[in-house]
């Protein structure tokens, strides 16, 4: 019987142990105490720290944003309510891959250049396009791969040729700047006293204006 109530007597014990342990347990939480959940976002927009009490509940941040990525998540779940720590959570990104195009108008064909986000790439050489000048691209051509597609075009302006007139010791006769394509107008003839004027010559073949393209 002394065992029976023996037994009894530290069941007892026990279980007044395993209450009061359990308590405070609880009792270790402090009522009014605040914790904080921090956002790192890894280069995307900054979203402010959660600082409340703890059990109270937390309102969802909206999604981070970041050039030239997609956001996968966050490496942890946000709490529905303040947990009874600090907590640090990552924002995770996938990097975008985007092209550049060249349109060049009539010029040499450029290749377009593909790669992901940021990614450092060479500058193509300028296109070339018979009897024209290049004057350069819509858009400036980035160093490194830019957080969209991106098309460019050519802007070409046609070339001129200056043509000049030799009258060899008779009046002067302007120069004349010619399209690339088009032809030379025939000049007013010069005059040279003592001598009749008996037409121009290109390398020693006279020059025909109405045949003749710059």
């Amino acid at each position: 019987m002394k065992k029976i109530v023996k037994t009894l007597f530290f069941s007892l014990i026990l279980i007044l142990m395993v209450t009061f342990t359990g308590c405070l347990a609880d009792d270790e939480i402090p009522v009014g105490k605040t914790y904080t959940i921090r956002f790192d976002t890894s280069g995307g927009t900054v979203i402010e720290s959660i600082v409340q009490e703890y059990n109270t509940d937390i309102i969802v941040p909206s999604d981070p944003v970041k050039e030239g990525h997609d956001f996968l998540g966050w490496d942890k779940a946000i709490p529905n309510k303040m947990p009874a720590k600090n907590m640090v959570i990552s924002a995770l990104w996938k990097v975008n891959r985007y092209t550049i195009t060249f349109d060049t108008a009539g010029g040499n064909e450029i290749a377009p250049i593909s790669g992901d986000y940021g990614t450092k790439i060479k500058v193509p050489a300028n296109p070339v396009r018979e009897g024209y000048i290049f004057m350069g691209w819509d858009k400036k051509v980035p160093t490194s791969i830019p957080g969209e597609d991106l098309h460019l075009t050519a802007s070409w302006e046609l070339r001129k040729e200056i043509v000049t007139y030799d009258s060899k010791g008779g009046s002067s006769v302007p120069f004349q700047n010619i399209e690339y394509g088009s032809h030379a107008t025939k000049p007013e003839d010069p005059v040279k006293e003592g001598y009749t004027f008996d037409g121009w010559k290109l390398d020693g073949e006279e020059f025909d204006f109405a045949n003749y393209i710059v």
